[in-house]
């Protein structure tokens, strides 16, 4: 909403600090990381490359870059905070059960960059005229 409201650079300052933010309020530390690794940044970066002309060549760049913050995610949440026990608990599931994770993740990714497609629009249509009704459409 921010970049749509306003410009990627107070979308970029929103998401430092909602981050810093989740870092000393939130107890659970795996949902402040979740959102710095990925959730945070991922609307503003979706937002750049959607500008890109070759439209599957911008979907292969986030598939990669969320990828690449899924496995840093995974192991700073296992070396950096030491939560060994969610490598005991691919256990059961061998030694492919962390490419297992990955592949549903990956599924789930398909999933949250389509509805990352579509919220503007229904932030245009249907949520901005109920949250401000004297603001312009077009806009």
């Amino acid at each position: 909403i921010m970049v749509l409201e306003t410009s990627g650079y107070w979308g970029f300052l929103t998401y430092l600090s909602v981050g810093l933010l989740s870092i000393f309020v939130t107890p659970n530390k795996d949902a402040s990381l979740a959102f710095l690794f990925f959730f945070g940044y991922f609307p503003l970066l979706r937002h750049l490359m959607e500008r890109f002309r070759w439209k599957f060549v911008g979907f292969l760049l986030r598939l990669a870059v969320f990828n690449a913050a899924v496995l840093a995610f995974f192991w700073v949440s296992v070396y950096v905070l030491g939560m060994k026990e969610l490598l005991e608990s691919l256990g059961d599931y061998g030694k492919y059960g962390g490419w297992i994770l990955l592949g549903i993740a990956n599924v789930m990714f398909f999933c949250y960059d389509f509805s990352m497609g579509n919220f503007p629009v229904l932030y245009r249509r249907y949520l901005k005229p109920r949250i401000s009704p004297g603001a312009n459409r077009e806009s």
